[in-house]
């Protein structure tokens, strides 16, 4: 894996306005599907999000393209990762991305398993598109 997760501070630092970012989904759990999949529902920039640079994206997909699967995309259709939009994961699909990443063991996949590990207390997960 030639890429690497930034953190809110290595993001800002590096003054880079385009990037992914995987995201805590911090909704009550009663929120609706439309309603978290909702561009008005989201908050950019979360301090406890990884960042993944625009100049890494393809290598990010290609990398990950087996296990970002069934995300809920903004118009409640669900597939691969949309590196350009709203791609939610349930809480559920979290814990499947985890096993994978327990079976699969990608280089550097720790960084994201522990961070996938604290999402458990969350309602699933973002990942949004540059």
């Amino acid at each position: 894996m030639s890429f690497k997760f930034y953190t809110f501070n290595e993001i800002t630092n590096l003054k880079r306005v385009n990037f992914i970012e995987i995201q805590y989904c911090k909704l009550k759990c009663s929120t609706s599907i439309i309603k978290k999949v909702s561009v008005n529902s989201i908050m950019h920039k979360q301090e406890d999000s990884l960042y993944i640079l625009h100049s890494d994206v393809n290598e990010f997909e290609k990398t990950y393209y087996d296990i970002f699967k069934n995300g809920i995309y903004n118009n409640l259709k669900s597939g691969a990762v949309d590196i350009f939009g709203i791609n939610y994961y349930t809480k559920k699909e979290v814990n499947n991305i985890i096993k994978l990443l327990k079976e699969k063991k990608i280089q550097d996949h720790e960084i994201l398993l522990e961070w996938f590990l604290k999402s458990l207390n969350y309602n699933g997960i973002y990942i949004l598109g540059i």
